[in-house]
């Protein structure tokens, strides 16, 4: 529920506190969570949420450098990687033509 694009921003922002961390964690992977959702997931007292926020490249570089200062060194490294991954690909945009 949590990860499909047409579950309502209430019901996202509610699953964003529910007791699970797997539900929390599983918010951050819709396209469409609002941001206060992803404000209370980067701030998780779950190094578990956090974690998989920083595995999920479709975040965007600005919550991702948010979590490179994280407590947990697993988790700003996982952020540095997904960055890292993100920044490789887009390195290599300019080169793919369309014919």
């Amino acid at each position: 529920m949590a990860e499909n694009e047409k579950t309502p921003e209430a019901i996202l922002l509610a699953l964003a506190v529910d007791k699970d961390p797997d539900d929390r964690a599983a918010v951050s992977d819709n396209p469409n969570v609002p941001a206060r959702a992803l404000e209370m997931l980067a701030a998780d007292q779950s190094e578990y949420v956090r974690y998989q926020m920083a595995e999920n490249p479709n975040l965007g570089e600005s919550w991702l450098s948010r979590l490179l200062d994280d407590d947990n060194p697993y988790v700003a490294h996982r952020a540095a990687k997904t960055l890292l991954a993100i920044q490789a690909v887009l390195s290599f945009a300019p080169m793919i033509s369309v014919a």
